[in-house]
Parts: C-alpha cells; sequence; structure tokens
C-alpha cells in the first residue's frame, strides 16, 4: 500500500481544474498514468475540493486557480480491473508531449 500512498500524494494538488464542473460531469475517480499506461485508481473524496487563487494570471489576464482534493485508493474490484488490471492498461488519444498525468474517470 506505500505505493498507492506516495502516487495517491503527488496526484491530489494542485491542478487547473474545476471542482463544480468535475462534479457536474459525475467524474468520482482519477487515475495515475506513467508513460501512456494507467498505473494507479483512486477514488475522489466528496468535500475535499480546496481551491488557491496564484499570483499568475492567464492569457485573458485572469487569475489562475489551483485545486486540490483527497483521494482513496481502489485497489480492487470491477472498475480497478476495467481500468488497472494486473499491469495497467494503454492510454490512447493522447497528444504527444501531454504534460497531465491525471485522468478523470469516467472519461
Amino acid at each position: 500500500m506505500e505505493a498507492y500512498d506516495a502516487i495517491g500524494e503527488s496526484i491530489q494538488a494542485w491542478w487547473t481544474l474545476s471542482p463544480v464542473s468535475v462534479t457536474r460531469r459525475g467524474i468520482d475517480h482519477v487515475v495515475a498514468v506513467q508513460r501512456g499506461v494507467t498505473r494507479e485508481l483512486f477514488e475522489i473524496v466528496p468535500g475535499s475540493w480546496e481551491t488557491r487563487v496564484t499570483d499568475r494570471l492567464d492569457k485573458g489576464g485572469r487569475p489562475i486557480s489551483k485545486t486540490a482534493f483527497m483521494v482513496t485508493p481502489v485497489s480492487e474490484g470491477t472498475l480497478f480491473d476495467e481500468v488497472v488490471g494486473p499491469h495497467g492498461h494503454r492510454v490512447t488519444g493522447r497528444a504527444k508531449g501531454a504534460q497531465n498525468s491525471l485522468y478523470y474517470w469516467p472519461r
């Protein structure tokens, strides 16, 4: 479970995303992906969202917000088998060189 803890801590924060949009879309899981292969599955803890406004501005001159959330590891079950399984699954449709290693589930 130690690997889950380390990966979970690394994916919890700080992302440029909208908690309202994530919730409205029914997204309740995130998937850690390394080199195009799913590695770990986590459930987003409801109500754990925290958003901070940074000192940086976007191209439109608006302050950039970053959001964090708590997660619980998912290491078994139908969804785990579908998303990660024993060796991970290749993720397609990513732009070459994409920096974001966070996936929402369902996609």
